[in-house]
C-alpha cells in the first residue's frame, strides 16, 4: 500500500526534468552551474541515475556497477545536497532490470534464461534480469537501504526496466518453479495467452513489491515508470494502483532499427494529449509525462526542434499532467545540441508564473470516450489492434479534437462507479469484450440522462473473440447483430466501384452534410432494429465507377440500418454499427467527422462546453479550479512532424458554457483582460492572438 504523506508538493503539477548521467559524465557534470541553470528553467523536480547498473555515488554493494568516470566523487550526494539547498525537489533513480554481464556471470541465477539457457542479452555487456530473480528483489532492498541511509532523500523513482522482463519466454529456474506452481503446466517454448496472462500478472506483483520496498526502508514517495501507449495493456492501470507518481514516457520515437529494416514509425503527435488524458484519470496526483530532448532513439545526441518541443511539453500542461522533458544526457551543460532548452525554459516559466492555473485543477469536459482494456487484448490476440481498435479510439479522438469538444478518456473499469453528473455523453468506439459489469454501468448511466454514442459492436464478443449476445443492444436499439460484411466485395458485374451511406438530412446526426451520400469503407453489422428507433442513415448500394457513362447504382439500395438513434425523455443514444474510425482514415472527408461530432452534440443535448469555429489545428483543453475555468489553447500549426515553426492565429472567437456570466477573463500570456459576450450560459471569447500555447482563465461569478 501506498504510504499516507501531507506534504503539499506531492499534489501541485510539476515541471520536471531527468538527467541520464552516463558514464562520461561524471567527471566534468558541473553541480552548481547545472542547478543554477534548473533555476532559470523553473525546474520543480527532476530525476537522475543513481543506482544499479550506472552508479554514481561511492557504494558499498559489491553488486554494483559504479561508473569508472566518478573516480571516488559522490556525485549523486552532490546533486542531491545542491538541489536542496535551491529547493528542487530530487528522485534518485534505480534501474535493476539491466545487469553488467560481469555481475551476472557471478550470479547466472538473477538472469533471464532462454530455452537453451543462454543469457538473454540488453546489449553488449549487459544482461537481462529476471523479475523473480534476486537482483530485482533482494538487491533492491540493500540498495535502498544503502540510499535512505546515506542521504536525505525525497522520493525514489524505479527506471521501467526494474520491473523485469524479457522479450520472449524466460526459462530460468525460478519461472520454470513458478510457472508449473501457478498454472499446474510447462514454460511453453513461445508466448502464449496463458503465458502472456500469467507473465502480467508477476508484472503487477513485481511493480507492487518494488513500491512497497521503498516504504518499509523510508517514509518517502515512490515513483515508477513505463513506457505505455494506448492498446499496449494494463501494466499503467497497475502502475497507477501501487504507486505514489507515476511516469509514463510519450517520447517522440522509433525502435532501435537499422538501416535495412522496415521504415521507422513514429508516435502520433497527440499522443501527449491521449496518454496524459488516460493516465490522470487513473491517479490521485499529476503524472508525469515524459517527452524527450532529442529526435529519436537511434538518432539520441540530435535534439527535437523547438517549435515540436513546446507543444509536446504543452499538450502535457494543457491536459492535467507534470511535463518532463527526458535529456539525451547528462547535465543540459554536456549537450552537443542544446536547441530545444528554450522551449523547456519558456513553458516551464509560463507554467510558473501561472501556478494557479495548474494546481488543483480538475478536466471540466462533459464528454468521456471510454477505453476498453479487455477489448484491447482482444484485438491484439486477433493482431488488429491497430487497424480494429486503436483507429476507431483515436478517429474519435481526433474528431473531437478538430470540433473543439473537450473530452476525457477513462478506463471501462471505472464506469462503476462514475457520477452521472459528471459527463454529458459517453463515446464507446470498438468496445467489443466489454464486460457484463461495464454494460451495467453504461446502462444505469443512459438512464441518468448519459447520452451514448456506440461504434462498431459494443461487447459483443466474448474473450475468445466469438459472437455473443450483447447486453447494450437493447438500449442502443437493435434486436439483433450479426458478423462483419465489407461494403464492397469484388464484382465482375461492378467492376471498379465504391459504397456510401445515404440519410434523409433530417435528423441533427447528419446536419451540415450537403450531398445525401457519405463515403465510407471497411466493415459494416447487420442489425435489427427494435420498434421506435429513428434510422436516419441507411447503406445505399455501390456505385459503379466505369465506364464513366456508366457511372451510377444499378441496383436498389439495400437500406440496411446504419445509424439506429434513440430519442426519448431521459436516453438519449446513437450507434453507428460500421467501423467509423476505419472509414474516417481511409476517407478523411469532413462529412465523417460530422457523423460523430453531430451524434455526441445531439447525445450530449449541447451540453458540450466549449465551442470554438474552424481552426481545426488548435486543441481546446478545459479545465476547472475552485471559482475559475481555464481553457487550454495548443497551436499545433498543421500535423506535418517535425513542426520548426508556429504560425500565429489572429481574432477568432471561443464560446465556453458558463451557467453566469463571468466577473472577468483574462488571457495568460498577456495579462490582458479579454472582451467577452454573454447569452443563453454561452460566454463568448474574442482572442487577438494565439502564437502557440495560452490559457484563458474565466473567473466564475
Amino acid at each position: 500500500m501506498s504510504i499516507t504523506v501531507t506534504r503539499d508538493w506531492l499534489n501541485r503539477r510539476h515541471r520536471t526534468l531527468h538527467m541520464t548521467i552516463r558514464d562520461i559524465d561524471c567527471a566534468t557534470f558541473d553541480v552548481a552551474q547545472t542547478i543554477e541553470l534548473f533555476q532559470r528553467w523553473k525546474v520543480s523536480l527532476f530525476s537522475f541515475f543513481a543506482g544499479g547498473y550506472i552508479t554514481t555515488y561511492p557504494t558499498n554493494l559489491p553488486w554494483q556497477r559504479m561508473a569508472p568516470g566518478l573516480n571516488g566523487r559522490d556525485l549523486c550526494g552532490e546533486i542531491i545536497d545542491a538541489a536542496r539547498k535551491a529547493g528542487i525537489i530530487t528522485f534518485p533513480m534505480i534501474d535493476l532490470g539491466e545487469i553488467p554481464l560481469e555481475v551476472a556471470e557471478r550470479n547466472p541465477d538473477w538472469v533471464g534464461r532462454k530455452a537453451d539457457g543462454s543469457f538473454y542479452m540488453k546489449t553488449d555487456g549487459i544482461a537481462t534480469a529476471c523479475p523473480l530473480g534476486g537482483y530485482i528483489r533482494e538487491c533492491s532492498i540493500e540498495l535502498l537501504r544503502e540510499l535512505t541511509g546515506r542521504y536525505e532523500i525525497d522520493g525514489i523513482k524505479w527506471g521501467g526496466a526494474s520491473y523485469g522482463g524479457v522479450p520472449g519466454v524466460c526459462h530460468c529456474e525460478h519461472c520454470r518453479q513458478r510457472f508449473a506452481q501457478d498454472t499446474g503446466g510447462s514454460l511453453p517454448d513461445k508466448r502464449s495467452p496463458e503465458y502472456e496472462e500469467w507473465r502480467y500478472g508477476i508484472l503487477r506483483e513485481t511493480v507492487r513489491y518494488l513500491a512497497e520496498a521503498v516504504h518499509q526502508c523510508a517514509p518517502i514517495p515512490v515513483m515508477g515508470n513505463l513506457v505505455w501507449r494506448l492498446g499496449r495493456g494494463q501494466e499503467v492501470d497497475d502502475l497507477c494502483r501501487s504507486q505514489d507518481f507515476v511516469q509514463v514516457e510519450v517520447q517522440t520515437r522509433t525502435w532501435n532499427i537499422q538501416d535495412d529494416d522496415s521504415p521507422a514509425s513514429w508516435d502520433r503527435f497527440s499522443t501527449p494529449i491521449e496518454t496524459t488524458r488516460y493516465v490522470s484519470n487513473l491517479t490521485r496526483r499529476p503524472p508525469w509525462v515524459v517527452a524527450s530532448t532529442f529526435l529519436a532513439w537511434p538518432w539520441r545526441r540530435v535534439a527535437v526542434p523547438h517549435a515540436e518541443q513546446k507543444l509536446y511539453l504543452a499538450q502535457i500542461a494543457a491536459n492535467g499532467g507534470s511535463p518532463m522533458a527526458n535529456l539525451t544526457t547528462g547535465s543540459p551543460l554536456q549537450h552537443p545540441d542544446p536547441r530545444s532548452f528554450s522551449a523547456i525554459e519558456e513553458l516551464y516559466n509560463f507554467m510558473a508564473d501561472h501556478a494557479g492555473v495548474y494546481d488543483g485543477d480538475v478536466s471540466a469536459a462533459r464528454v468521456a470516450i471510454v477505453y476498453d482494456a479487455d477489448s484491447a487484448a482482444l484485438a491484439r490476440r486477433q493482431n488488429r489492434l491497430e487497424r480494429g481498435f486503436l483507429i476507431e479510439i483515436q478517429g474519435a479522438e481526433d474528431a473531437l479534437d478538430r470540433a473543439h469538444i473537450p473530452y476525457d478518456l477513462i478506463p471501462s473499469a471505472g464506469l462503476a462507479t462514475a457520477d452521472s453528473r459528471r459527463y454529458a455523453c459517453l463515446v464507446l468506439p470498438a468496445a467489443e469484450a466489454l464486460s457484463d459489469e461495464a454494460c451495467a454501468a453504461v446502462e444505469r448511466l443512459a438512464a441518468c440522462g448519459v447520452g451514448v454514442v456506440a461504434l462498431g459492436a459494443p461487447a459483443t464478443r466474448d474473450a475468445a473473440g466469438s459472437l455473443r449476445p450483447s447486453p447494450l443492444l437493447a438500449l442502443l436499439g437493435a434486436g439483433t447483430i450479426g458478423d462483419p460484411q465489407p461494403f464492397l466485395r469484388s464484382s465482375p458485374h461492378l467492376g471498379p466501384s465504391q459504397a456510401y451511406l445515404k440519410h434523409d438530412g433530417r435528423h441533427p446526426i447528419v446536419a451540415g452534410i450537403e450531398c445525401p451520400l457519405i463515403a465510407v469503407a471497411g466493415y459494416w453489422h447487420p442489425v435489427t432494429p427494435k420498434a421506435g428507433m429513428a434510422i436516419p442513415v441507411r447503406r445505399g448500394a455501390a456505385f459503379r465507377l466505369f465506364p464513366e457513362g456508366l457511372s451510377r447504382a444499378d441496383q436498389p439500395d439495400p437500406d440496411e440500418p446504419m445509424a439506429l438513434v434513440r430519442d426519448e425523455p431521459t436516453v438519449r443514444t446513437v450507434y453507428y454499427p460500421f467501423q467509423w474510425g476505419y472509414a474516417l482514415s481511409r476517407v478523411s472527408h469532413p462529412d465523417n467527422d460530422l457523423l460523430l461530432t453531430n451524434a455526441v452534440q445531439w447525445a450530449a443535448r449541447d451540453d458540450v462546453a466549449a465551442q470554438l469555429k474552424g481552426l481545426s489545428d488548435v486543441r481546446l483543453s478545459l479545465r476547472a479550479t475552485p471559482g475559475r475555468l481555464h481553457c487550454h489553447l495548443v497551436n499545433t500549426t498543421g500535423r506535418r512532424r517535425y513542426l520548426t515553426e508556429f504560425a500565429p492565429v489572429s481574432d477568432f472567437t471561443v464560446r465556453l458554457a458558463c451557467a453566469k456570466p463571468p466577473r472577468a477573463v483574462r488571457q495568460a500570456s498577456s495579462g490582458a483582460a479579454l472582451p467577452f459576450d454573454w447569452s443563453s450560459g454561452w460566454a463568448a471569447i474574442h482572442v487577438p492572438r494565439l502564437v502557440d500555447y495560452d490559457v484563458l482563465s474565466l473567473e466564475l461569478a
